[in-house]
């Protein structure tokens, strides 16, 4: 691994992506979850495709997947601007992720299906901490999008939090609008958005039944 990284390094900063080059240093000084967390991450943020980051995705995160997203968790709770945390995400089945979400007390609020085009189609959950004296407020939020049929997170967000100004029915077919701030979004096979804020939307019409999905039983 160290001269996998030793490669990367090199191209990275013959390419001028100087976020992917800091991050393999770290890493090559000091071998830890969360340097492994930045350069998953970074390499996502520079465009390099599923096979590049594979290999070293395959050597960290599968000794022990669920620590590996449970760092990542930690992180998004813990900041509004951690890119590198939410893409290193991607990837990792939903059956492995979603108990690490729900033991941290984020709770289901929805599973929205989104038709195919050109991607595969999509399962995505919305999780979210909430405050039973303050239901309408979610926060953060995080959504788990998931290739349908192979289960493997494709499409993720964080938000740090969202107003809901209509709320319908109950957590986990619960279906508002409103709006959310400081949002970011990491895609499959590239993708990265970063916005201060956005309206926000679960529809009761996209909804779907967990138990038609891939999203794990309790």
């Amino acid at each position: 691994m160290h001269k996998k990284l030793t490669q990367l390094a090199a191209k990275a900063t013959e390419k001028g992506q100087w976020q992917l080059a800091a991050a393999v240093d770290l890493a090559l000084g000091n071998d830890t979850v969360d340097n492994h967390i930045n350069v998953l991450g970074a390499m996502h943020e520079v465009g390099l495709l599923k096979n590049s980051f594979a290999p070293f995705a395959k050597a960290w995160r599968e000794a022990d997947i669920t620590a590996f997203t449970a760092a990542c968790l930690q992180r998004l709770i813990a900041g509004d601007a951690d890119y590198w945390a939410l893409a290193a995400l991607l990837g990792i089945s939903i059956a492995d992720a979603a108990p690490v979400f729900t033991h941290a007390d984020f709770e289901l609020l929805a599973i929205s299906r989104i038709p195919a085009f050109k991607d595969p189609e999509l399962h995505v959950a919305a999780l979210a901490r909430r405050n039973a004296a303050m239901p309408e407020t979610l926060a953060p939020l995080i959504e788990l999008g998931w290739n349908a049929k192979t289960g493997e997170l494709y499409d993720v967000c964080r938000w740090r939090a969202v107003i809901l100004e209509t709320l319908q029915g109950e957590a986990p077919q619960l279906s508002g609008q409103g709006f959310g701030s400081y949002y970011m979004r990491a895609k499959l096979p590239y993708g990265c958005w970063r916005l201060l804020a956005e309206d926000f939307k679960l529809e009761a019409a996209a909804a779907i039944p967990q138990e038609r999905t891939l999203w794990p039983s309790a």
